[in-house]
């Protein structure tokens, strides 16, 4: 009796400590790229966020003022990063989540 226990108990661990080691990992495929904040120029955010999202100047003025605010959704992290780059390149405080 006592060593069908055991063999129980081995058995019970192997199958918890394999499925410890299996756990999924996710990795983040999709990205919103955030406005904080324009500190410099804030004609030329204005401008970019109109070139960069195809919104008319009344809307990319309300993302600009509206800050912080999503300025695209679901994006790859290739395109959040050359708009990062573009951002901060006419003074804006940006942010990829």
């Amino acid at each position: 009796m006592k060593s069908v226990l055991k063999v129980l108990s081995i058995v019970l661990f192997v199958s918890i400590v394999s499925c410890k080691g299996k756990e999924k990992v996710v990795e983040k495929t999709t990205f919103d790229f955030v406005l904080v904040e324009a500190v410099t120029n804030k004609l030329a955010v204005v401008k970019l966020i109109k070139e960069k999202t195809g919104l008319g100047l009344k809307e990319s003025k309300e993302i600009m003022d509206d800050a912080p605010k999503i300025v695209k959704s679901g994006i790859s992290k290739e395109e959040a990063e050359k708009l990062k780059q573009a951002f901060e390149a006419v003074g804006a405080k940006v942010e990829i989540k």
